[in-house]
């Protein structure tokens, strides 16, 4: 095993609600692993920075999570996606540190008016990018 890889996951969440508006990011819980910010120069930043990513109607925002090669921790939480006062849904991941096992999971979906679909997931290696695409429920 490449031990100097770290697990890594960056959730992309793009809103494609049609009555427009905005999707929130609340609840955000991180039993394992650090948020950061994923830029030119990623730095590390606290889940209640995670809870202020607001993504408007058309647009995209990305809320990432990294181990820790020093401690061989692995990525592991939750957070919830809401429309206004409305929870859309809950997400949920575990990467652990030995890359195999990876799990990600969409629960509580509010199917009456809203659909969740999710890029695939590979079981082993590092979890990566995973997309949460987010539209209206067909009436």
């Amino acid at each position: 095993m490449d031990d100097h890889i770290t697990q890594r996951l960056s959730i992309i969440i793009k809103n494609n609600l049609h009555q427009g508006g905005t999707i929130a990011v609340r609840n955000t819980l991180v039993t394992r692993g650090e948020p950061y910010n994923r830029c030119r120069k990623p730095t590390l930043m606290a889940p209640e920075d995670v809870n202020k990513l607001v993504i408007c109607h058309g647009e995209e925002g990305t809320a990432s999570f990294c181990g820790s090669a020093v401690y061989g921790l692995g990525v592991e939480g939750s957070l919830d996606l809401y429309h206004g006062d409305s929870r859309i849904a809950s997400l949920h991941w575990n990467g652990p540190w030995a890359r195999t096992g990876n799990q990600f999971e969409v629960t509580n979906v509010n199917s009456a008016k809203y659909l969740v679909n999710i890029s695939g997931i590979p079981s082993h290696g590092v979890l990566g990018d995973v997309s949460v695409i987010v539209t209206e429920a067909a009436c």
